[in-house]
């Protein structure tokens, strides 16, 4: 879920920066998703069976003890996957404190600086004849610390246009991969990291703005 937030911190009686939160995008962790999928198609398998045999006619206490069965086999798999889903959630925030932006991801040990270099690729399979893609997208700062998100656009969206068509950066310290979802918000994500211009990139290069191609990331030699 994409979220833009304009909301400022208080400021200290002391002369401390405020710090404003430009963005925020709610992740969840790769890993688990399998096991979630999982979880969750076993759950609605039980509460498939369970209406099928709710709506089958006469008091037979076979169908009865079916239907028992089917329920608290439904439950007893939607349970975990509900929670599993909530330990792999996390949010995502890009942030401004006096000239400094950073991107900040609850859990990581630390927070990229921009400005960030990106990287990404995308890989096309299919299921049952049928194409989708998977996106990736990696965020690299100055000083060689990496995030990398993972989306997925299927055969109604196609692939993502302009996208990167190189691979990600393996000397850095990252992070483990995240995925998002919505078919556009790994591309609105690059949006938020070309539009975030310190003001020392902007003294440094004389420029008002990111550099090059609309909708696209500024890039920077490793």
């Amino acid at each position: 879920m994409l979220e833009e937030a304009r909301g400022w911190a208080m400021e200290p009686a002391s002369a401390t920066p405020i710090t404003r939160t430009l963005h925020t995008l709610t992740l969840h962790l790769s890993k688990g998703s399998n096991l979630f999928g999982v979880l969750l198609g076993l759950s609605l398998v039980g509460f498939v069976c369970l209406a099928v045999f709710f709506f089958m006619s006469g008091p037979d206490d076979d169908v009865r003890i079916a239907e028992l069965v089917s329920g608290a086999g439904a439950v007893a798999f939607l349970v975990p996957a509900v929670i599993l889903h909530r330990r792999r959630r996390r949010r995502l925030r890009i942030e401004r404190t006096g000239d400094r932006t950073r991107l900040v991801i609850d859990g990581v040990d630390f927070a990229l600086e921009f400005p960030l270099t990106c990287h990404g690729f995308q890989i096309r399979g299919e299921v049952e004849g049928i194409p989708n893609w998977s996106v990736y997208l990696q965020l690299v700062d100055p000083k060689r610390r990496a995030v990398e998100l993972k989306g997925g656009r299927s055969a109604i969206h196609g692939p993502q246009e302009n996208w990167f068509a190189d691979s990600f950066d393996r000397d850095v310290e990252s992070a483990p991969l995240f995925d998002v979802s919505g078919a556009d918000t790994l591309a609105r994500v690059v949006e938020w990291v070309s539009s975030e211009v310190t003001a020392a990139d902007v003294q440094a290069s004389g420029a008002a703005g990111p550099a090059g191609r609309a909708g696209q990331p500024r890039r920077r030699d490793a």
